[in-house]
């Protein structure tokens, strides 16, 4: 009965209080709350009250502390007028930043953090910043998040038209002329919903709401809110959570009030009822109390270990509270960037402020992912600002492990690893990579890798080049490569790789390959063959296209053998050249003394001097071919020489042939000795003729040709530059492609004996190329051939050398030192000169010269051989000349010029003459050297 009584006793003392609470009022404080539209955080709805998540906070902390509240409704720059003219005590729903501090105070606890957020018209796409260039945004005048965009455009360098309204309700009424809106995305998300707005990816500069004072003015009801709101976020069952429950989801729920009677039983029966459980729940607390302790002890451990396994990893935590805008960050997270764990605040901007630049919206776009429930979980990699200044490579993962029930994340915890040493080797292996391939690259190395226990062949770009195919091919790539390989060659090389294969280690190989458009290339192939317990796994290696190169040297190969061709037959022609000097020389001279029996047999010298003379043509088209350089050039018109030879060409093919002149007006001139110009179109013409013994077409065109560097490369002794071209093509018998590499060596001929010499297409072989041209030949049996002979474009700095008319009138005078080895040769050389006026000594070597020189004083020119035993020519004029400086020479010689050249005999002030002697010009060059106001010839 008495423990009844004091239960009664109880309630009515909870009754007095409840009375008494009813009836404070009376002495409440009365507060000016500056409000502006901002649904559903704070706005005033058609009752003409105000609502929203803000006010209904407000309103929960007034009653508790006995506030009464005066409400100013208007404009956000009206609002935050009145606040700087003191007209209110507090503005709601106001965003925290430091640019504001300086002017108002905040509550030290924020009411809720939201992110700026960019809602884009349904008739754009925006998925970045960047896609935002030149497009029409507008966003609230003087709002944080208007300012925090333009910031945000201004470090991307995105230009947009930004216009600015002063309500919500105005921004989203202006949907046809504007691309976006920028603002917070609680609120806009508000609006969006009913327009033609939607949210995009692009969130930015995280800001903290609460409300502001006057700076200096009403610390106390700050001090008052932030208190409140902390204690209402510490309670996860708090008034606060409800009211934000019901923003988020949109709800419009009202809270009924019971009478406070009813209030007053239930609490009443509430105790009667407890009292009967009292003594159950204290039994069942103290076993419960031992279970939790053990629990306890356990969860101790597990956190020890997780705490340990988070040290040993080196990881960072951190876990993120969204809705109340709480952050933890692990020891390690701090570690890791040089900081002691409370060197940093656990804040956003602990993280915001130290990404890199460049990085920034990558990172904040995974997040904001997630945050928005478009992904569960994200894995991002970014750059952290660290202590000491470097930056550190960072990879951030998170998941959402608290969603509401929008779908919207509210609680978000996740891990940071320091990868910089992974980064750093990564980009090493890239650029030791791309050094690789640039040096593929510049080799023209194409990389292959062939997989044979998968049997998959991959090639890079250059070989699918090589090989003249599309990389997106899908074929059996190794088939695809047999099948390429040139028939000729397929079973040499499928050989040659399965017994390296087997055996070896490493393939070499070169082969043909056909492409599919029917041009064959030659290719070098080397790989590498990895094995394991003894069998061949893999094989890699490269391809490099040899064609160019091999018909380089092709093209070599042949120019030294020309060359070594034209060496002998510039030796057979110096020895044959002697002797017919000596036949030549003895015949003339015998018709010059006119002696009886050389008048008795003047018809008889006359056939030895005409065979003599045919035999020095044959000597000269050796050297023609051996490149000699004696004959004399001059500026040529092709068109004309072609035209004052039609009439002998013409005789000279006989009727059967048809021939026509195709002449190029406005040809270029060239360079060349006229006779040497007949002698190629003569040589080429009788050629096209005996190629069509029953008649047929001839056809000579002319041209200006440029050849590039590209064309060059393909032909034989080319060279890139401007030419003269000569074109001579017959419809006759063509050439097989096994005579083709040979028709310009000298003595070989196709036809009977008795009908060709073999040195007529020598002879013009010779000719071009020592005039810096060059010839190409196309044939097909059955079809017909092309000559075409490319000779160099006149220089107009060319030095042309022009002959001067013989004359025999001139008798010789003088003392010559004649130096000749060969002493058939010396012995006419000596009766000729003195028959015609020169005073002769003889000197039988070089030496011997050296010696005549030393005692001799009566001397006036020095001829001698360029090639002898012992001393050559440039060495015996080396000697003379240091003890006579004013001798001349002049040398002859059957040797070719280019062989002369090498030996340095052609200084200014000698003189040469080839043999066989021509003894006018022998006479009228030792003339020039001894008297040298003379023209030589």
């Amino acid at each position: 009965m008495k423990f009844l009584l004091k239960i009664v006793i109880s309630a009515l003392l909870l009754l007095s209080a409840l009375f008494a609470g009813a009836t404070a009022h009376a002495d409440s404080q009365t507060i000016k709350v500056g409000i502006y539209d901002y649904k559903p955080l704070v706005y005033q709805d058609s009752d003409s009250a105000p609502h929203g998540f803000f006010i209904d906070i407000l309103n929960h902390i007034a009653t508790r502390e006995n506030w009464s509240l005066q409400y100013s409704y208007g404009t956000w720059q009206e609002g935050i007028g009145r606040l700087d003219r003191g007209e209110i005590d507090l503005l709601a729903c106001v965003g925290y930043n430091d640019e504001r501090a300086k002017r108002y105070d905040f509550a030290p606890e924020s009411l809720l953090t939201d992110w700026g957020t960019v809602f884009r018209h349904s008739r754009v796409s925006i998925n970045t910043i960047m896609d935002m260039e030149g497009l029409t945004v507008a966003g609230l005048k003087g709002s944080i998040y208007t300012l925090g965009f333009q910031q945000l455009a201004s470090q991307f360098n995105v230009n947009v038209k930004l216009l600015e309204k002063d309500t919500l309700q105005e921004l989203f009424s202006s949907a046809e002329q504007l691309d976006a809106i920028v603002t917070g995305n609680i609120a806009g998300s508000s609006y969006a919903d009913d327009k033609k707005f939607r949210r995009t990816p692009v969130n930015y500069s995280p800001i903290k709401l609460g409300f502001a004072t006057l700076k200096g003015r009403n610390s106390e009801i700050l001090a008052v809110l932030s208190q409140r709101i902390k204690e209402l976020k510490a309670d996860s069952n708090s008034f606060y959570y409800r009211k934000h429950d019901e923003m988020l989801s949109a709800g419009s729920r009202k809270t009924l009030q019971p009478p406070v009677l009813w209030g007053i039983f239930t609490l009443v029966g509430a105790l009667l009822i407890s009292i009967t459980f009292v003594i159950t729940l204290t039994r069942m607390v103290r076993k419960k109390t031992a279970n939790l302790e053990n629990y306890s002890r356990e969860i101790s451990l597990s956190e020890e270990r997780f705490r340990l396994a988070m040290d040993a990893s080196r990881d960072g935590l951190w876990d993120w509270k969204i809705l109340t805008d709480e952050l933890y960050f692990s020891p390690g997270y701090f570690r890791m960037l040089g900081f002691e764990p409370f060197e940093l605040p656990h804040e956003a901007s602990t993280w915001l402020d130290r990404i890199h630049p460049d990085d920034y919206e990558n990172a904040l776009s995974a997040n904001t992912e997630c945050v928005e429930g478009l992904t569960e979980s994200f894995a991002v990699e970014f750059r952290m600002l660290a202590k000491d200044g470097s930056w550190r490579w960072i990879l951030s993962r998170g998941a959402a492990v608290e969603r509401h029930s929008d779908g919207r994340t509210s609680r978000i915890i996740g891990t940071n690893t320091d990868i910089s040493n992974l980064v750093a080797t990564r980009n090493a292996l890239k650029q030791s990579e791309e050094r690789l391939m640039l040096a593929a690259s510049a080799a023209h190395l194409g990389v292959w890798d062939w997989d044979l226990q998968k049997s998959l062949l991959e090639w890079d770009a250059r070989v699918y080049e090589i090989y003249g195919m599309a990389p997106s091919s899908t074929q059996s790539m190794k088939q695809v490569w047999e099948n390429s390989i040139h028939e000729d060659d397929r079973d040499e090389v499928i050989s040659k790789l399965n017994s390296a294969l087997s055996t070896g280690s490493f393939f070499e190989i070169e082969y043909r390959i056909v492409r599919n458009d029917g041009t064959i290339r030659t290719i070098k192939s080397f790989a590498t063959i990895l094995r394991e317990n003894g069998s061949a796994v893999r094989m890699t290696g490269v391809d490099l296209d040899v064609t160019e190169r091999r018909i380089l040297e092709q093209q070599i190969r042949h120019t030294q053998k020309m060359d070594a061709i034209g060496r002998l037959a510039g030796g057979i022609a110096h020895d044959f050249n002697n002797k017919l000097t000596v036949i030549l020389g003895y015949a003339e001279l015998m018709k010059m003394l006119e002696c009886d029996a050389a008048g008795k047999c003047e018809q008889h010298l006359d056939e030895i001097i005409k065979a003599a003379n045919h035999s020095q043509e044959i000597t000269r088209k050796l050297l023609s071919f051996s490149r000699d350089d004696a004959a004399e050039s001059c500026r040529v018109d092709v068109n004309h020489m072609l035209k004052e030879m039609e009439r002998t060409l013409g005789r000279l093919i006989g009727e059967q042939i048809d021939i026509s002149f195709n002449l190029t007006e406005e040809l270029w001139s060239i360079l060349i000795n006229p006779t040497e110009y007949d002698q190629i179109i003569m040589n080429l013409v009788v050629n096209a003729r005996d190629a069509m013994p029953r008649g047929g077409k001839l056809v000579i065109t002319t041209n200006n040709v440029t050849v590039s560097e590209n064309v060059s490369a393909s032909l034989v002794n080319a060279t890139h530059g401007d030419y003269v071209v000569t074109t001579v093509t017959d419809s006759g018998c063509g050439i097989a492609k096994n005579i083709l590499e040979r028709i310009f060596d000298p003595f070989f001929t196709t036809k009977e004996a008795g009908k060709g010499t073999g040195l007529g297409l020598s002879t013009v072989y010779g000719i071009v190329l020592r005039y810096g041209g060059f010839i190409s030949v196309n044939s097909e049996p059955g079809t017909g051939t092309t000559f075409s002979v490319y000779l160099p474009k006149y220089n107009a700095t060319t030095t042309v050398t022009t002959a001067v008319e013989e004359t025999d009138t001139v008798h010789g005078e003088g003392n010559i030192l004649l130096v000749e080895d060969e002493e058939a040769v010396r012995d006419m050389i000596k009766l000729f000169l003195e028959s015609v006026g020169f005073a002769v000594i003889v000197a039988n070597t070089p030496e011997d010269a050296v010696e005549i020189c030393h005692s001799a004083r009566d001397i006036d020119c020095v001829l001698s051989d360029v090639i002898m035993p012992g001393l050559n020519g440039r060495q015996l004029s080396d000697k003379i000349y240091a003890i006579r400086p004013e001798l001349p020479f002049v040398f002859m010689s059957g040797y070719t010029a280019d062989i002369i050249t090498e030996q340095g005999i052609t200084r200014e002030g000698h003189h040469f003459i080839s043999k066989p002697l021509n003894f006018k010009d022998l006479k009228e060059k030792l003339l020039a050297s001894i008297q040298p106001d003379r023209p030589a010839c």
